[in-house]
């Protein structure tokens, strides 16, 4: 079913990374094209199989500062492949020069790209726009509301909405961030309480409500929680002081935008001050130098849908 939208916005390093991993393109130079090939086709794709009627944006991460001076161990103890690393951000910038001319707007701050993305959906959703974000992240179903919908790629390219987030996140969605802030994130190095796993977690949110209604004025927890079926050694942890530090501490990291507001006018403006264009002579180019003769042979039906949109966003305001 074709769905109908404003504006996409798609995380950028999701895309690079899927590409790198799935895909081993080179010229007969060996320069490594994977990265290049593959997010041009995956945007190609989202334009072809939804409506898109004003713009498509990417975001690029941009760093992590502030998440890292509240949590010195964010996102530690990944192994990186350095020269496949290197290949990979040589390939990004590449990409930064050549998507204007396909009529791709970019945004990269200082922050990482979901806060950004994070940014942009509050901004558009508060004007009424309908937006579609695409990732692989988990954390962007805090954005799903009325006008942001989610395509969740590891999920056989799942819609997640309003009606369906319950079904697909397995807790409704006042409760997620609470959840995971519960859970934590072993892909970004951040621990959740001690013992407590998915299960404990949305039975004590399923029946008490958000954690910070679990406490006292005294921050001092709620005998009614811990009279309530878990283990001693969980109750030992909630009754810890430490404890209301881990949430606190895995609220502000997990949050989407809570610690980086500061750049919030930055990022908005820099998506609202770009008008790219669609030029046909440099993409061309860019095929040709790139050695995408898939997309050379088949030059007018590859381009139709970034020219589709150019047309419609000159045609349109916001």
């Amino acid at each position: 079913m074709l769905m109908r939208f404003d504006v996409a916005i798609l995380d950028g390093n999701h895309f690079a990374w899927r590409a790198a991993y799935v895909l081993d393109l080179r010229t007969k130079g060996g320069k490594n094209t994977s990265i290049l090939f593959g997010v041009l086709n995956m945007v190609r794709s989202i334009l072809e199989n939804d409506a898109i009627d004003e713009s498509i944006c990417i975001c690029w991460d941009g760093g992590h500062k502030k998440k890292d001076e509240a949590y010195p161990d964010y996102k530690k103890g990944r192994v990186r492949n350095e020269a496949a690393y290197s290949e990979m951000i040589q390939q990004i910038r590449e990409l930064n020069k050549a998507l204007p001319f396909f009529g791709v707007k970019q945004v990269q701050g200082s922050i990482e790209a979901d806060d950004a993305i994070y940014f942009l959906c509050e901004d558009l959703s508060s004007k009424g726009k309908k937006v579609l974000v695409i990732s692989g992240d988990r954390d962007m179903f805090q954005l799903v509301n009325q006008n942001v919908t989610v395509l969740y790629t590891p999920n056989k390219d799942k819609y997640i909405t309003p009606e369906n987030f319950e079904e697909v996140a397995e807790i409704p969605s006042n409760l997620f961030l609470f959840y995971r802030t519960i859970i934590g994130d072993t892909s970004d190095n951040i621990t959740g309480l001690p013992g407590f796993g998915p299960v404990t977690a949305k039975r004590l949110l399923t029946n008490f409500g958000p954690w910070p209604d679990w406490f006292e004025d005294n921050w001092r927890i709620n005998e009614k929680i811990l009279s309530s079926k878990m283990s001693n050694a969980q109750r030992k942890v909630l009754s810890d002081s430490s404890s209301l530090e881990i949430l606190v501490r895995n609220y502000s990291l997990m949050k989407m935008g809570f610690l980086d507001i500061g750049v919030k006018e930055e990022i908005v403006n820099s998506f609202y001050s770009q008008d790219p264009e669609f030029n046909e002579e440099v993409i061309k180019e860019y095929f040709l130098e790139n050695q995408f003769n898939n997309f050379l042979n088949r030059f007018h039906w590859f381009t139709r849908p970034f020219h589709k949109l150019f047309l419609n966003s000159h045609n349109r305001s916001f």
